[in-house]
């Protein structure tokens, strides 16, 4: 969300400018990075006022984990979120303003929309690729168990077998590969009665120097009944292990442009769906969920699911995965080595079971990640948030489409109304309002980012720093591939605007999957920008008075939150579920799409 690449570009630049390592930005005005390390604390905010993104903060609030082992409080990241976060302020006398995004179409948010579909419908794939994985580690563990409790004969002879068997078979290109759809997926092949193995799999089976040698001497039914058994067996396990070849989805170059192009015309025809469903909003949350459910179906069953990759953590699971596989197939001669005295215990490598049941516990995290991403908070969740600010005394406002919350805030900055915009999202700065990071996470300072002060350092005019700002990619308009802050801020310097850019340099227009669709995003995205929303007449910002009572009456009673101290609030810990850059990102980017209309 927000202006690709910006904030990293800032601190870069700040960097620069204070270890004048080269002469990239020449300005004699002040910092336009700051770090509030005392948070509210810090007497440079203390008594401010705040317009923060009601919006957007629900949304991070609601998909944090919350330090509890009660199933209720699942769901009540959001609430006690906003309950943490104003008492924090209100301790340092900070002043918070909250304004949410009023339902409306919004459509110069178009690619945004597309953006946050496309999103949602890799996590859709993603969660569903866990749940294929977890079934087909359930019966890996299964079948690992049945072969522990074989003979030794029984167990030569698979191991015989599979020795003779090529079982390294490389991925498939994932581009070249969409007649996969139409295989069964593991959990549709396990409600399928499991065959009997073909006449050709025993005579293969039993054909094996090592199974004719072991039978040679048995009576010839109780040979017949073990190689059955075997090719039994090693069928089941060869189901399993071309699963989970075919399941491999690394990540790779970007698909062609033709298959660019059949997605967003079927993500174009989702968000047809999602416009009509969105009177459903005014209805009972179960309502709500079956909208969610029906729009992630339509995606699932019109976007190509094989199209997806898998992300870094799922690769590595893949790749741990494929190794136990192996190492179960085709077992080193060197594994653990057990001497009859105890106190002399040489020992090897994990034994494939116990490789597997590693994997197997850390597979529902992953699992987890897009489940989260994929629950979104409902109209309700938003306006039991609303309901609490107010009887926090928290002046709480909408943004009429097709505004919104960043831009009334930029506003109410510009008009000397309120001195800083709360919220994640650097499409602030494109408005050169003040942009204020890093409020739902107490563990991390307070980011200011002066959005004038910002284009004053680039010696930019306002003209073309709002072209930049548009280059970069905003939530009105797409990056172009391959540009970032560095390339884009030459391109500007150069051409000095996006038309000059696309005229002049036809390698980049090629990169465009639509030129003219482009275009129109771009001039979209300059009255969004070049607009202010206007500042509505008679309005309140002052706060209101915090009844402690009726506050924790209404935590208790509604949200069944009971708090140990007063104003103290739980600890909603964010941290635990975006442990790193690319897990917030995943969780990010498949964030709610229902007010992006």
């Amino acid at each position: 969300m927000g202006i690709n690449g910006l904030s990293a570009w800032v601190k870069k630049t700040q960097y620069v400018l204070e270890n004048s390592l080269e002469p990239l930005l020449i300005s004699t005005s002040p910092e336009a990075l700051q770090y509030f390390s005392s948070r509210w604390a810090d007497p440079r905010i203390r008594g401010k006022k705040i317009a923060i993104d009601g919006t957007l903060l629900t949304n991070r609030f609601h998909m944090a984990r919350i330090r509890s082992f009660e199933e209720e409080l699942r769901r009540k990241g959001a609430v006690i979120g906003w309950y943490n976060l104003i008492s924090a302020m209100r301790a340092h006398d900070v002043q918070p303003i909250v304004i949410w995004d009023q339902r409306g179409t919004r459509t110069w948010k178009a690619a945004e929309a597309r953006k946050r579909l496309a999103a949602r419908s890799l996590a859709l794939a993603r969660r569903n690729h866990e749940e294929e994985r977890a079934d087909r580690l359930a019966q890996l563990r299964q079948a690992f168990g049945e072969f522990e409790e074989m003979s030794e004969v029984e167990k030569s002879i698979a191991r015989s077998y599979w020795d003779t068997t090529d079982t390294k078979a490389a991925p498939p290109d994932p581009w070249s590969t969409v007649q996969r759809s139409s295989q069964p997926t593991i959990q549709e092949e396990a409600s399928v009665p499991l065959q009997t193995p073909s006449s050709a799999l025993k005579l293969a089976v039993g054909s094996t120097a090592t199974a004719s040698e072991l039978t040679s001497s048995l009576p010839v039914h109780t040979a017949e009944d073990i190689i059955g058994k075997v090719a039994s067996f090693v069928s089941n396990v060869a189901e399993l292990v071309d699963n989970h070849r075919l399941s491999a989805r690394p990540a790779v170059t970007p698909p062609p442009k033709q298959v660019t192009e059949e997605v967003n015309e079927a993500i174009d025809h989702v968000r047809e769906l999602e416009d009509f469903s969105a009177d459903l909003e005014t209805q009972l949350t179960p309502v709500e969920d079956e909208e969610e459910s029906l729009i992630d179906e339509k995606l699932q069953e019109i976007v190509p699911t094989d199209l997806f990759t898998e992300s870094p953590r799922q690769t590595a699971l893949t790749m741990e995965e494929g190794k136990v596989i192996e190492a179960f197939l085709h077992p080193a001669e060197t594994l653990a080595t057990l001497t009859s005295d105890e106190d002399e215990i040489e020992v090897g490598p994990p034994s494939p079971t116990a490789q597997l049941d590693d994997i197997i516990s850390r597979s529902p995290e992953v699992m987890n990640t897009y489940a989260q991403a994929l629950s979104l908070p409902t109209t309700n969740d938003h306006n039991d948030c609303k309901e609490l600010l107010v009887k926090m005394g928290v002046p709480v406002m909408e943004a009429i489409a097709p505004y919104e919350a960043e831009g009334l805030a930029s506003s109410l900055a510009k008009a000397g109304l309120v001195d800083f915009v709360g919220t994640e999202d650097s499409d602030v700065l494109a408005y050169e309002g003040p942009l204020l990071k890093n409020l739902s996470s107490e563990r991390v300072p307070l980011v200011y980012v002066s959005g004038s002060r910002l284009r004053n350092l680039t010696t930019l005019s306002p003209t073309s720093f709002l072209e930049f700002c548009i280059l970069l990619g905003t939530d009105a308009s797409p990056r172009i591939p391959r540009i970032g802050p560095h390339n884009a801020r030459k391109l500007i310097d150069k051409y000095g605007s996006i038309d000059m850019i696309l005229a002049k340099e036809p390698k980049i227009a090629e990169r465009l999957v639509n030129l003219d669709e482009f275009r129109g995003m771009v001039s979209a995205a300059r009255k969004v920008f070049g607009e202010l929303p206007p500042v509505p007449e008679g309005i309140v910002l002052e706060q209101g008075m915090w009844d402690d009572e009726e506050v924790d009456r209404l935590m208790a009673e509604k949200h069944g939150v009971i708090f140990e101290a007063p104003n103290e609030g739980v600890m909603v810990d964010l941290g635990a579920v975006l442990e790193d850059e690319e897990r917030w990102e995943e969780v990010e980017e498949v964030g709610p799409f229902r007010n992006t209309a």
